[in-house]
């Protein structure tokens, strides 16, 4: 969805303002000229390299999350190379082109306090290190930071942790606010068996040892549902506010009307293979080991139940393949083909795939766990070596 993004950006005249859609895109994106990207609940991401590069003095970016998601923090993701406004942006991972911004924020993605007393008050000492002033701040009740106001250079903070009943999780989000806003994860599990903790260090900067890993965890459900989302080519979601945890997938097309095609659902580890002996769903295999995901012959749909996916299925993979002797021989043939999610009898996502180009296989959708929530990223792209090479791809040997 980047090449539209930057197409959106490309009509847009100086001095005039780009409202970039609802959604996640990837970049790079580059601005050329002075004029404002406004997010809509919006998130600009690249696996490595800037996300969003700026070649003129005076544009500016509000309301957007901009992150690297696979580089180190250390990497820039905003580059600016001449005046840019800020306002109301999240960036994970480095700026260049903003002052004393540009230094390294020595900060953890998240910080897992591990196992502490429940109803009783805990502290923690992490050390930070800054290269501006910043405010230090917690969206969940019971966890305050002091001092709040940090220094530029290294600071240490006391985190108390207090009010948190057995069986609870906690799961909170720090925000450190300077020119931009940078987020830490907190989690930990409250339990009425551990004495309280008194000063417990669980983060030193410059301490590879006590580095933490982004935690897993759902967001929670909206306050109020989400409309439908029509996602575009190269667009990703969150699955969780639209669907919670359970769909079906319906697969249509206009014409030929005697098309037969069918839908594969590869689920794969972390090495790009099929996981299990029923790791592959389709009309010969109707579910996965676990029920998690279901194939139903009597319409061709898909039903996935994200919530019993394997912990060690990385990505499922949903693809549709054209039949030997079908109507059509190709995608090209295949008029306006089209991915409904349907989540407790409503049509809650929707994605019309268009050029696929001459191949008899499309993959179609890619759903991933990303920090514990499923997502889905609308690929809408052909394979024309057809499904028996692409299961031969997965691990899975398949005549051609």
């Amino acid at each position: 969805m980047s090449e539209n993004i930057n197409d959106l950006i490309s009509r847009t005249n100086s001095g005039e303002i780009a409202l970039l859609p609802t959604g996640e895109y990837e970049g790079p994106i580059y601005i050329t000229k002075p004029i404002k990207l406004v997010g809509n609940n919006t998130t600009l991401w690249a696996r490595r390299g800037s996300v969003i590069e700026m070649t003129c003095e005076g544009a500016a970016l509000q309301d957007l999350r901009v992150e690297l998601t696979e580089a180190q923090s250390s990497q820039n993701a905003i580059v600016a190379h001449g005046k840019t406004m800020i306002s109301d942006v999240e960036v994970m991972g480095a700026v260049m082109g903003f002052g004393d911004e540009d230094g390294y924020f020595d900060i953890p993605r998240s910080i897992d306090l591990g196992t502490f007393a429940a109803e009783k008050k805990n502290t923690f000492i992490i050390k930070l290190n800054v290269p501006v002033a910043c405010e230090l701040s917690c969206t969940t009740a019971g966890v305050l930071f002091t001092p709040s106001s940090l220094q530029q250079g290294e600071n240490l903070v006391t985190m108390t942790v207090q009010g948190f009943s057995t069986g609870t999780l906690l799961y909170g989000e720090a925000m450190l606010r300077s020119q931009f806003t940078r987020r830490i994860y907190i989690t930990g599990r409250p339990s009425a068996e551990v004495q309280p903790i008194n000063g417990k260090t669980v983060y030193e900067c410059g301490n590879e040892a006590l580095q933490s890993d982004v935690f897993s965890v759902l967001s929670p459900a909206p306050s109020e549902e989400l409309p439908p989302a029509d996602i575009r080519k190269g667009q990703r979601i969150s699955l969780y506010q639209y669907i919670k945890n359970k769909c079906e997938i319906h697969f249509t097309h206009s014409s030929p009307n005697t098309a037969e095609i069918d839908p594969y659902v590869f689920l794969l580890d972390a090495n790009g293979k099929v996981f299990g002996s029923k790791g592959m769903v389709f009309f010969g295999n109707e579910s996965s080991e676990n029920g998690s995901v279901k194939y139903f012959a009597d319409d061709g749909h898909i039903e996935i139940d994200f919530e019993k996916i394997d912990y060690r299925v990385d990505r499922i993979l949903l693809t549709y393949s054209l039949y030997a002797e079908s109507a059509a021989q190709s995608f090209a043939e295949v008029k306006s083909p089209r991915c409904s999610f349907v989540a407790d009898g409503k049509e809650r996502i929707t994605y019309s795939m268009y050029n696929i180009g001459n191949a008899p296989t499309a993959i179609a959708l890619e759903f991933y766990n990303y920090k514990g929530e499923w997502k889905v990223s609308a690929e809408g792209r052909g394979y024309s070596g057809g499904m028996a090479a692409l299961c031969n791809i997965f691990g899975i040997v398949a005549d051609n």
